[in-house]
């Protein structure tokens, strides 16, 4: 999967010299494998997020209401627990261009679960399905001093050290915690998990991925 993300970054910056046609971005692009390593950061890192002025909470806001507020079409692929729904969303900062996916796994029952952030290089085509967001500078603000462009230094002073670095171009933060409900003593107790896997290009944040998922 993280082969497949690295040929689709290569070729989205060399397709106008190769003259081959490519398909334009709707899909997000895996980031890192799918097992995760060991939990060793001991705090949630990233719940929520602000786009265009809204505030977006993990497990707490309906993929619906952000379509109804920003408009858009909501893609899906995969089958089950593999099944995955987004808002695909895009826009300019003074760095250049960028595609934000809002994520709901099938675990989330169509609350947004997760997102994802990506840099996109100059004239990459995005699919007319992704609703393009004509706000100022700022219209993605996420907690933690998360963004694009960072460097792996200014990464471990906000977020402090990775869970795992294994890959050297991905690194993953893990948290998990358990919690109970609120009926005390006999509360059903939950397992919180909060992720965050980033890819690296020439040492900069190129893209970042944030799940939350609770689980009894």
């Amino acid at each position: 999967m993280e082969i497949w993300f690295s040929v689709f970054w290569v070729i989205s910056l060399t397709s106008h010299a190769t003259g081959q046609a490519i398909e334009p971005i709707w899909q997000p692009p895996a980031i890192g494998a799918d097992e995760l390593p060991r939990a060793t950061v001991s705090k949630e890192l990233v719940t929520s997020l602000r786009v265009g002025g809204m505030r977006i909470v993990l497990e707490e806001t309906p993929l619906e209401a952000v379509q109804a507020r920003f408009r858009g079409v909501v893609g899906h692929s995969g089958d089950a627990g593999d099944s995955v729904a987004w808002l695909c969303l895009h826009g300019k900062d003074p760095q250049g261009s960028w595609v934000l996916w809002l994520l709901s796994g099938e675990i989330h029952a169509r609350y947004v679960g997760g997102f994802q952030m990506q840099r996109i290089g100059f004239g990459t085509a995005v699919d007319s399905r992704c609703t393009s967001l004509k706000t100022k500078t700022g219209a993605v603000e996420i907690p933690a001093r998360l963004r694009l462009g960072m460097s792996k230094t200014e990464l471990v002073r906000a977020l402090g050290g990775p869970s795992d670095t294994a890959d050297g171009d991905v690194w993953r933060y893990v948290h998990t915690h358990m919690t109970a409900g609120a009926a005390g003593a006999t509360a059903p107790v939950f397992d919180s998990t909060n992720t965050i896997s980033i890819l690296f290009r020439d040492d900069r944040v190129r893209a970042f991925r944030v799940w939350k998922t609770t689980t009894s």
